[in-house]
Formats: structure tokens, sequence, C-alpha cells
């Protein structure tokens, strides 16, 4: 680009700031119209967080135990408070009925009956007998269970026995036909109540799901595909519930969009889908930024218009541009300044801002991958479990106890480590599978024929010639026996085959179980086997409980489990959490139950933020396992630079602030020395300069500056010279007032006035004025006062022939060197107070009559001096009259300029002021000091435009 076209399109501070602002935001809305989709995109995955929140909660309310503890607990919670008699009790029985939960209270207080919800049931002393059989342990246990196991196989079937309700305080125990819902549990609350609960019925997940809350209800969905159930949320169109499910569970259980909604459904373990919705919504943040475009982009628009129009010379670009080019420099740097971080500080700190988003998203998707690997750690750790079971069993086969069948001490040792979760069944049994210990009760557990018939196999397999044993005598029920467990499958072959090792086996959807079995082959008399059975789900949640139950230091990773337990917490966790974010966590473990998904949620703990992971066990317990990781951990959420961005961004600005200042003041500070040099010359102090501070283009400046500072000396003492050709004073003149008044415009004026008497003692005033200033103006002046000068001595008559002289002489010298002079000369003969006036283009003096109060000119035409080599005598004769006033000036005050090259005093101001001023009946000095002030307020601050002189002479009345 050529200087001549930079400095057109960019040649003042208007027009580059207006282009350089339509610039930066042109820039800074296109970086925001490419950022805007990840802005909504991290706003929509919040969305979806929030909507996956409102679903655990839906699940967590109305599927597994979590409804049933509750109605309950809305009974047994007024009944410790109150007592079983209670209206509120009676109401929230009453309550649970209508939802559907069809419940049976058993009360009792110190074990003595209080009373039965409903009132009227049976199997008062039965119940209470089970109640008390749950306190005791040892032998009292074993004892109670053989006197209560025929009441608890009347009332609850023979699947169910004692030490299992006693396993579970406070717990369920199914009874009846699978899937009838059937339940039981045994409660010892405060206050001394003993409460039995058998459920009999369960409400059902439509009337559950009707009982919601209507806020909760419009915007959640059920569905039961199996049964052909669809309820979709209100307003909601049946098919439009059944094609999210299908886009659900072809996605992969995340949130889907259909029909205008935000969906987010899982299905339990019962087959039944549920979902919550939510309107499709657009993020403040990015309708704030979309407003933020459409305005960047728009004003950018204008701006760009405005600044074509300014290139142009338009109105329109003048009105932007002249107040912009007027500010101070100072504000000028600022602001350039100022713009020029602006744009690399905004993308960076957008880039800074999605490159935190996304790091999050990152640190959050590691740490679940941490997690994941954690949880499938604590999922695996039941191997320690086989390992300890398998130290107790070899232990106890090996034990001086089990060779030599003690069986009371024996009985001791099993009863503690059953206690402990560490053992369930032991048995010792002879070569001929006689049993000679075990630690359960035939009475209650019954006796086991497949054990007899695998102890006789695999002794006779293991220790064929083992002293006591029947030789030969297989029977045709062995080899069947054989020939069926070998057959059966091979898991049952494995075992038969090998000794001395842990297996684990199911049978059905029961809970595996583990079982060590071995053989004596070195001992002639006792037991010939042993063999150590254990639920590995029992082991596995002992250890679980032992490994959860103390939480880490706060701010450390926490792994935990928990599940629905019934009491006033209807969660169990472990270790114990607190925090806002508290029943968050609860209701994602029990989704995490109910659905087996693997789950990720942020929790907030009362010592801070936490990502989460919750997965399901899936093999043996009903524990949904969590790993928290904390956010500081993973990098302070992800904006552990945010303080660091802010603050540099901070010291962007404060870098640009810094350095604009630094700049002003590069420039400032000559400009300010400029300024006083200026000041200087207005005060004519000849002898001040600038100090010299550099020696850059400046520095040159100031050189040159200086320099003219001195040469403007030598035009001060022309200027001295100069005065002193022109009258001091005025003379005295008997009846007249004389005032005049010179103002140069620079040190050496074109100016030319006078004052003196004639012999015969006529007044003469001369008037003139050189075009230019300077120093040929001045010594344009200087030759006119010298002419003058010589008409004493040439006896030159006024004005006619000192006029011819004058012309004469600047035709000659002056005009080829393009110098006129305007002139006015006027004899005053203060005897007759006649005025004979001469004029050579100079402005027309003003007459104020006194009598008719009217203002007249002095029309006397002409051509300036020295414009043509003759000019012909032309005077103009006039009388003063007492109280007349006469005005004479150049054209310096008409011609002043003030707010703008085009805006004049003008004549007819001068006329109506002089007239006005007059009218007031002012003196003469007063006309003129006032005609200066006006002036004075009129003009621009500086030196005047042009040279000024004032004249004014008045006759005196009387």
């Amino acid at each position: 680009m050529t200087e001549g076209l930079w400095n057109r399109l960019f040649g003042d501070f208007g027009r580059l700031i207006t282009a350089f602002l339509a610039v930066t935001l042109l820039l800074l809305s296109l970086a925001l119209h490419r950022s805007l989709p990840r802005f909504e995109e991290h706003f929509q995955q919040a969305r979806r967080r929030t909507l996956e929140e409102r679903l655990d909660r839906l699940v967590g309310t109305l599927t597994g135990d979590y409804p049933v503890n509750t109605m309950v607990q809305t009974v047994l919670g007024p009944l410790v408070t109150h007592g079983p008699f209670h209206p509120e009790v009676e109401r929230a029985a009453r309550e649970i009925v209508r939802k559907g939960l069809v419940a049976e209270f058993y009360v009792y207080r110190e074990f003595v009956f209080q009373r039965t919800i409903p009132d009227g049931l049976p199997e008062t002393e039965g119940i209470r007998q089970i109640l008390l059989g749950t306190t005791r342990s040892g032998e009292a246990l074993a004892q109670a269970q053989r006197e209560v196991a025929p009441v608890i196989d009347r009332l609850f079937g023979s699947g169910n026995r004692l030490e299992l309700i006693k396993r579970r305080p406070n717990g369920w125990n199914s009874f009846g036909p699978p899937g009838a819902g059937n339940r039981l549990q045994c409660l010892h609350l405060p206050a001394g109540y003993e409460v039995m609960v058998i459920l009999r019925g369960l409400p059902s997940p439509l009337s559950l799901f009707a009982d919601l809350p209507p806020a909760e209800r419009d915007t959640a969905a059920l569905a039961i595909p199996t049964t052909g159930l669809w309820v979709p949320p209100a307003g909601v169109a049946t098919a439009d519930l059944e094609i999210a499910w299908e886009a659900v569970r072809s996605g992969g259980g995340a949130p889907v969009r259909q029909g205008g909604l935000d969906w987010a459904l899982a299905e339990d373990n019962l087959g039944r889908v549920w979902g919550v919705v939510q309107p499709v919504g657009t993020s403040p943040v990015g309708r704030l930024m979309s407003a933020a475009i459409v305005a960047g982009y728009g004003g950018a628009g204008v701006l760009l218009c405005l600044f074509a129009l300014a290139v142009a010379g338009t109105p329109w670009g003048r009105r932007l541009t002249v107040p912009l080019n007027s500010l101070s420099i100072r504000v000028q740097f600022f602001a350039l300044f100022f713009l020029t971080a602006l744009v690399p500080l905004g993308m960076a700190l957008l880039v800074g801002v999605l490159g935190q988003l996304d790091r999050r998203e990152v640190q959050f998707a590691e740490a679940m991958t941490r997690g994941r690997q954690v949880l499938l750690g604590f999922e695996q750790a039941y191997h320690a479990c086989l390992t300890e079971f398998e130290q107790t069993a070899r232990r106890l086969r090996d034990s001086p106890e089990a060779r030599a069948v003690r069986t009371a001490a024996l009985a001791s040792e099993v009863m503690d480590l059953v206690e402990a979760v560490k053992l369930q069944r032991l048995e010792l049994r002879d070569a001929a599978g006689r049993t000679l210990f075990t630690n359960l009760d035939p009475a209650i557990h019954g006796t086991s024929s497949f054990l007899e018939t695998f102890c006789r196999i695999a002794v006779r397999r293991h220790v064929p010639r083992r002293p006591g044993q029947p030789e030969e005598r297989i029977s045709a029920e062995d080899v069947f026996s054989e020939a069926l467990l070998s057959g059966l499958d091979p898991g049952f072959l494995l075992p038969l085959r090998q000794r001395g090792r842990v297996w684990i086996y199911r049978l059905g959807n029961g809970s595996p179980t583990l079982l060590y079995w071995d053989v004596y082959p070195d001992a002639a008399t006792g037991p010939a086997f042993i063999v150590l059975a254990h639920q590995l789900g029992w082991t596995y949640e002992a250890w679980l409980d032992s490994v959860f139950r103390t939480r880490p230091g706060a701010g450390l990773p926490v792994t935990g489990r928990a599940a629905g337990r019934p009491g006033p917490d209807p969660v169990e966790i472990l270790p114990p959490l607190q925090g806002p974010d508290r029943d968050k966590l609860a209701f994602a473990t029990l989704r995490c139950n109910e659905t087996q998904e693997t789950l990720f949620r942020e929790i907030a703990l009362d010592d801070g933020l936490y990502w989460a992971i919750f997965k399901p066990e899936l093999e043996l317990t009903r524990n949904a396992l969590f790993h928290l990781v904390p956010v500081a951990a993973g990098g302070a959420g992800g904006w552990e630079t945010a303080g660091p961005l802010a603050g540099c961004a901070a010291l962007s600005l404060l870098v640009a602030f810094f350095a604009a200042r630094l700049m002003t003041a590069l420039f400032i500070v000559p400009i300010r020395d400029l300024s006083a040099g200026i000041d200087a010359i207005q005060a004519r102090d000849h002898a001040w300069r600038i100090p010299w501070r550099r020696s850059d283009e400046l520095g040159v400046v100031v050189e040159a500056f200086n320099r003219s500072l001195a040469e403007m000396k030598e035009l001060q003492y022309g200027r001295i010279v100069q005065e002193s050709l022109l009258p001091a004073a005025p003379p005295v003149v008997e009846g007249y007032d004389l005032v005049c008044w010179r103002c140069p415009a620079s040190e050496l004026a074109g100016d030319y006035h006078d004052l003196f008497r004639l012999p015969d003692g006529r007044l003469v005033i001369l008037i003139g004025d050189v075009t230019g200033h300077g120093i040929a103006a001045a010594l344009a002046m200087a030759m006119a006062k010298a002419t003058v000068g010589y008409q004493q001595i040439a006896g030159w008559s006024f004005p006619g022939q000192v006029m011819e002289h004058l012309n004469r002489l600047f035709h000659l010298e002056l005009r080829p060197q393009g110098k006129l002079m305007t002139m006015g000369c006027l004899v005053l003969d203060p005897v007759t107070h006649l005025i004979e006036y001469e004029n050579a283009g100079h402005p027309y003096p003003l007459i104020h009559r006194a009598a008719g109060g009217k203002v007249e000119e002095l029309q006397a035409p002409g051509f300036p001096l020295g414009m043509r080599g003759r000019r012909p005598p032309d005077p103009f004769g006039a009388r003063l009259d007492p109280g007349d006033t006469l005005f004479l000036f150049t054209d310096g005050l008409p011609e002043c300029t003030g707010g703008g090259p085009t805006n004049l005093f003008s004549y007819e101001r001068v006329r109506e002021r002089f007239d006005a001023l007059c009218q007031e009946g002012r003196p003469a000095g007063g006309i003129l000091e006032e005609l200066r002030r006006e002036l004075d307020a009129f003009r621009d601050p500086g030196p005047y435009p042009d040279d000024v002189t004032l004249i004014i002479v008045r006759r005196r009345v009387g």
C-alpha cells in the first residue's frame, strides 16, 4: 500500500480507530461464532447429566425395596415416637394399604405383645418366639432354632430358618412361592419395641407411578413392553415413548432427543422401563453469545460503513471522525493499545475456556476409567475370600480336634467361625459315609444323602485301602450314584477327582457356594472324609463391610458400597458419607442395583466435590460399588489454570495500559515542551528554550524550534523598532476624544496607523494595511512611514499629494514583490469640524450621528496603493457634529475567524455593535474596550489571525 493511499484511508485517528474497532469486532464475532457449538455441546452435556440424576431418583424411589421400606417406615416412625395406638400410626397404616402394600405388623415391647396391624391377626405367640430367638447366639440359638422350627415351617415354609432370619437383622427374608412378593422382617427398634413385618402383597409399579407428585408424574414415563403397557409423560404421544425407548436401547442407554424432548430411560431387573423428559433447551450463555455475535457483526458492518463514508469525506463521516480526532493523544494511545490487546486476549480467553471445558471432560473420563479398574479389582477381591476359606479349611482338617473328633472343642471353634461369617457347614464322616460330626442340626437342616454318597465314592477313589473300609463291597446304589455324579455336569466330576482344594459351584439362581473336601489317607481310625461349605456371597459381603467400614482421609479417593436397607435411612452407604449430594449418591446406587448399569456422576460431599463411578456387583451380593475421585485430584476440576488464565488476561491488559502510558509519555512530554515553547512565544519570552531530551525525530524538531526561538528574538528587536515608528499615544485635540489600539498577528505587523497635527492645526489620521505579515509587510509599513515623514520636508499637502507619492512608491518598489497596501487618509479641522477623507481600498470608516442615532459609512471607493501607476485624487468631505463618533479600523476586525474558518466576525456585526455601543452612550475608550472584549470572546484561542488596528474619534458635546 502506497503512502498516499494509506494516508487517505488511515490518515487521521478517527478513520484509523473506526477501522480498527470494526476489524476487532469482526474477529471477535467470528471467534465466538466458531466457539458457540462447543459451548452449546457442553451445556447439553450438563442438561443430560441433570436429566440422568432425575432418572436416578425416579428409579430409586419406585423400584426394588425402597418404596416398600419407606412405606413401612411411615408406620414404624410414629409407632416408636408416639406408641402403637396413636392415630398417626392408624393413618399411616391406611395410607400404605391405599398404595397397594398388604402388610401385617406384630408389635411387642420387651417381648410383651402390644397389638397387630391390622387388628386381630393370629400367631402372636409364635411370632414372639421367633423375635425372641433372633436375640440368641451359640447353643442358645441352636436350641431356639429347634423350638421355633415348627412355627417357621407352618408360617413361612421350610425354606426359612431362624438362623437365616437372624443373619439379616432389620432385613427382608422371602417366603412362599417365587415371585409372590411375600417377605418378612424382624425389627428391634428403639424404646424397646420388637416388630415383625410380614408382606403379603406389593404395590404395582403403575400404582407407585400414579402416586408421584403431579409435577414429577407429568415429566415421567413408565413402560412394561412385555405387557404392552406404555405410560408417556403428560401431553406426549405413546409413539414418541416407544421410539425414544428403541433409540435408547440401540444407543447403549444414553439419553436421546425425540419429539422436541430430551429423554432418559432405563430398564430395571423386572423388565420395567422408567423415564424422565425435559424440553429441549438452549444455553443462557449460548443465547448471550448469539446476541453478542449478531451485535458484533452488526457493529462491525456499521463501523465499516462509517469508515467508508469518512474516507469519502461525506458529512456523516465527518460527524464521526471530527470528535474522535479532537481526543487527546493520551486517549488515542490508550484506545489503540487496548484494541490491540483485545483481539488476541479475547481469542486466548475463548481458547482457554474451551480448553478447560474439554480438559475437564477428558479428566472426568480418565478418572472414571481408573475408577472402573479400581472397582474391577474389588470385584475380583473375592479371591482373597477363597484364600481365607481355604486356609481355614486346611487348618480345621489338620487340627487335632478334627482328627480325634473332639466334638465339644470342634463345635465351639466352628460356632465362632459361623458367628464371624467365615464358615457355614463342617462335617466329618467315616469311610462308610456315616456322620461323625456336623455343626448343623439334622432336625432343622435334615440329612444329605448326596453328601453321604459323595463321601463313599471319594474315599473309595482316593483311599481305596482305608482301614475299616469294607472290601469289594460296592452296592448298585454306589455304581448308579457315581455314574450320576459323573454324568450330570463336568462341574461335579472335577471336584470328585481332585481333593484338597476349594471349589465354587452354583445351584439354580442361588448364591455361589464354596466347597472344600479332603480325605485322611494316613489314618486307620477316626474320620476318613471332611467337607466344609460356605456361601461366597456372605463372606464377600462381610469382607466388603470390613474394608469399607472406615473412610480414608478427607480429599482422598473413596471406594465403598451401598445397598437398600429397611429403616429410617433406606440406603446404607459404607463408608458413611455426608454432604449436599448424599441423596444423589444414594439414588445413583439404587438405580445401579436395579438396572445393572454403570453410572457416572458428580457428587458434592462435606469435604468437596467428587467424580463418582457406580458399578453393580453382579455375582455375589446386591450391592453397588462406587469409587469417588476428588475433583481437585483431577486438576481442580479442569479449572486449575483458570486463575492463571485470568491473571494472564489481567496482566495483558496491564501491560497494554503501561505500554500506552509509556508511549504516551514518549510523545506527550515533547508535545508539552513544544506547548511551553508556544506559550513562551505568546508571552514574548524569547529567552525560553525547550530542553533537548533525545536524538530522534522529535529531538530534531526541538532543535529546529529552539533555533526559531532564537530567530524570533531578532524579530522582537524588529518589533521594537517598528513600534517606535508608530505613535505612542494619540495627540490631544481640544473638543475631541481620540483613542487607538493595535494588536499585531505576529512579531512584525503589516498594519500602519499614525496621528499627528499639521502646522496649521489640522489633525491627520492615517490607517493602512499591507498585504501579508512578517518582515516584508513590516518593511512596506516602514517605507510608508518614511514617506509620510518626508512630507514635512517636502511640504506635500494632505491628503492628495501624500497619497499620490505613496501610490507611486508602492507601484515602483513593492508591486513587483506582490505587496500592496490599503490606506485611508483623513484630515480633521478641529475648528470647522470638517473632515476630508481619501481612500485607497481600505474598509470604509463609520460615523455615528448623535442627532439621528444612525451609523453612516464614508463611502470613498479606491484602489489599493501600488495597484496602478497613477491614481487621481478623489477626496470625500463630511462634518462631525457634537456627539458624533468616527470609527476607523483595519480588516483584521471584521474578518477575524472563530469556531471555524468560515465563521467571521463580519462587517455587519462591526456596524451593529458600534451602533449599539454608541447608542448606550459609552465613551470612546469604553467603546474600544468593549469591541476588544467581544473580539477576544469570539476568536479562537491563540494569536490573532490578522493584524487589528482600531481608531475612535468623538467630538465632545458643548
